[in-house]
């Protein structure tokens, strides 16, 4: 977790980077920018500094195409995660939202080709093996909404309390609402939200809880606490 939140929190990278001046590591480091493959070379590499044993897995995209057995279109090795035997457990090094042990579900729940190190002396190679790669419990998903209702002294007024739970592959998306966008379009985001659980706009307060990318334990999901006002 330490090398994958390091690398992500510090290097810049984007499907739009490319190029040699994002691939090579000293100029990496001086401008914090790195192409999507130049982020998983630097995370393998570092992993191998700290003697950590990974496998580096070639996905597919359930949404756009699938490794199959007969695997041979390279165009298609585009998605890369790092999978730990110890762990059982995969990153994905240019996906930035993602964490362990979290990755795009999409890239998962289907085949995908592992590359097995192996040492035959001085030499240092890999072997492929298809093999498919899983997704995590459906358990470790939520996304709830909690819901409390009170009423003023003169009963014309609902004050709804909710709280909106996500935890798992959801939780990602919905915490980058409040990292990339804008002060006003969050508080739009925060209004929509408020819409879809209780049919009004007016939010008296609002608190996130556990909003940080590196927060993926079962016990601590996404909270997004609203206090709202509703005179229908």
């Amino acid at each position: 977790r330490k090398v994958e939140n390091y690398v992500k929190n510090t290097i810049k990278t984007g499907e739009d980077v490319e190029g040699d001046d994002f691939e090579d590591f000293g100029k990496i480091q001086r401008n914090k920018i790195a192409s999507t493959k130049a982020m998983s070379r630097l995370v393998c590499a570092m992993l191998q500094k700290l003697n950590v044993k990974y496998e580096v897995v070639v996905a597919g995209d359930r949404e756009q195409y699938l490794i199959e057995r007969n695997f041979e279109y390279w165009n298609h090795a585009q998605n890369l995660l790092v999978y730990f035997p110890s762990t059982k457990q995969f990153i994905a090094p240019a996906s930035y939202i993602y964490r362990y042990p979290f990755f795009p579900p999409s890239w998962g729940g289907a085949l995908g080709l592992y590359c097995v190190p192996v040492e035959l002396g001085d030499v240092k190679s890999a072997l492929a093996e298809v093999k498919a790669i899983p997704l995590q419990a459906a358990s470790r998903s939520r996304h709830d909404l909690e819901t409390e209702l009170s009423f003023n002294a003169a009963a014309d007024t609902v004050f709804v309390k909710t709280r909106h739970i996500h935890s798992g592959y959801s939780a990602p998306l919905y915490k980058a609402q409040f990292l990339f966008l804008s002060a006003d379009d969050q508080r739009s985001f925060l209004k929509e939200m408020a819409k879809n659980s209780a049919k009004t706009e007016t939010i008296i307060t609002h608190e996130l809880h556990n909003k940080e990318l590196e927060v993926t334990d079962a016990d601590k999901p996404f909270l997004v606490d609203l206090k709202l006002a509703s005179v229908d």
